[in-house]
């Protein structure tokens, strides 16, 4: 049986490993629905914690650790879904998690050295370690517009934030990033409009020795940005399909997330589709 609700404290404060989950779903009117879940799990180190040697670029060097241990979580996410009217509904979770022996890369010693020359150049000796305490906490909402049958608007927006207890960012933690998009379906015809959208992820919000490519960004950190992109379909057959893409229809010039290199610009795609 799980401890969750009632011990939910005494787990945190014991660091009791813990796996299990216990959620409800309430329907206040038959228009809307409440729900939420408490959960607890665990990420084990992979191989590469545990015996790969590497350089993650501006002189650190990532090196193996073999004595640490299982990184636990436990998780709330609440959520809301309601259907405002015959052609709009919205929806809106919030997820919050407790890490206890929280798995992140810092500062180590390699033959009782805190440096170490690797490929010509020295290098500061970092490893994934257990350090204590940690949160990671976000939302996403949603919401769809259909104006009939054949025209659907949807949208969705989500935003994590990560820290150690002592406020230390978190590796691994995307900035704002949101969707929106127009379908238009038919019998044999379906197009999509899209915008994707990343918001701004300022320096002062990477991981100190993380390997989210910190190198590559600006003085400000890695700008916002947002692409256009049009995709359709046409029925030839029951069997054949006749598809085109236009990514990226403004040719923005930007770099995914945690990406060393920029992105395709404005591309076109023609693709035909066979079912045997």
């Amino acid at each position: 049986k799980s401890f969750f609700p009632f011990e939910l404290d005494k787990v945190l404060q014991q660091n009791q490993a813990v796996v299990g989950n216990v959620g409800f779903i309430y329907f206040p009117t038959e228009k809307a629905r409440f729900k939420s879940l408490l959960s607890s799990g665990f990420r084990t180190p992979n191989v590469d914690d545990l015996a790969k040697v590497f350089d993650s670029g501006q002189g650190t060097l990532i090196v193996p650790n073999p004595n640490i241990n299982p990184e636990k979580s436990y998780n709330i996410e609440l959520g809301w879904n309601q259907k405002i009217s015959t052609f709009l509904e919205m929806e809106a979770t919030y997820f919050h998690t407790f890490l206890r022996n929280a798995l992140v890369i810092a500062d180590f010693q390699l033959n009782g050295l805190s440096t170490s020359f690797y490929e010509g150049e020295e290098s500061r000796v970092v490893a994934m370690q257990n350090k204590g305490r940690a949160e990671v906490k976000g939302f996403q909402m949603n919401g769809k517009v259909t104006f009939n049958k054949d025209l659907v608007l949807v949208s969705s927006l989500s935003r994590t934030e990560g820290r150690l207890d002592d406020g230390t960012p978190l590796d691994h933690i995307p900035p704002l990033f949101g969707k929106t998009a127009l379908s238009f379906t038919s019998k044999k015809f379906k197009a999509v409009l899209s915008a994707m959208y990343n918001g701004l992820k300022p320096l002062s919000e990477y991981g100190l020795n993380g390997e989210d490519n910190l190198g590559f960004a600006t003085i400000d950190g890695t700008p916002s940005w947002w692409t256009l992109n049009l995709r359709a379909s046409y029925s030839l057959s029951d069997k054949w399909e006749f598809q085109i893409g236009l990514e990226n229809i403004l040719d923005t010039n930007y770099r995914g997330f945690a990406s060393g290199i920029s992105s395709a610009g404005r591309n076109f795609s023609v693709t035909i589709r066979k079912e045997f």
